[in-house]
């Protein structure tokens, strides 16, 4: 091999280096996944399983997002999320006989209020956004029309 060869294939491969290297650079820090945590209410049937996240490293500083879902046997769910970068509640229903219900409540001083409340039909998605303050508590529910279902609620979230 001759010095020319040497360098040429230096020059290749510290080429190839910075190509790999400048999307994972660019692409800046990666965001942790939810964590699933145990929903703090559930008064759900036996043929609904709820399930809730919370993600304390969600792009908003202080901020804690989180969702809450109930799923049936059969693999239908209503979902609703709480985003805390841009106070967003983001609701998903796709059980076929039933409308979701779901409720954004903020903490105050006086306790847990109800701050809006939605009838999602089956099949639809539904994104609201919100001004609420910085730090306050919030807590989100998934409920179905029929109560025989039941509710499931998370109160671990900040917006």
């Amino acid at each position: 091999m001759t010095v020319s060869s040497r360098i040429r294939k230096s020059a290749v491969l510290a080429t190839a280096a910075v190509t790999l290297a400048a999307p994972l650079a660019l692409a800046g820090p990666a965001q942790a996944a939810p964590v699933p945590i145990t929903c703090t209410s559930n008064t759900t049937s036996s043929d609904v399983t709820p399930s809730c996240t919370r993600n304390v490293d969600d792009g908003d500083a202080g901020g804690v997002s989180g969702a809450v879902r109930l799923t049936t046997t059969t693999g239908e769910y209503a979902r609703v999320e709480f985003q805390a970068k841009g106070e967003k509640v983001i609701m998903r229903n796709t059980w076929r006989a039933w409308k979701g219900v779901f409720t954004l409540h903020i903490r105050t001083s006086d306790g847990w209020k109800k701050h809006k409340s939605w009838r999602v039909d089956s099949g639809t998605s539904l994104t609201s956004t919100f001004n609420i303050a910085e730090g306050t508590r919030v807590a989100i529910t998934a409920c179905m029309e029929a109560a025989m279902f039941g509710c499931a609620g998370n109160n671990r979230l900040v917006a």
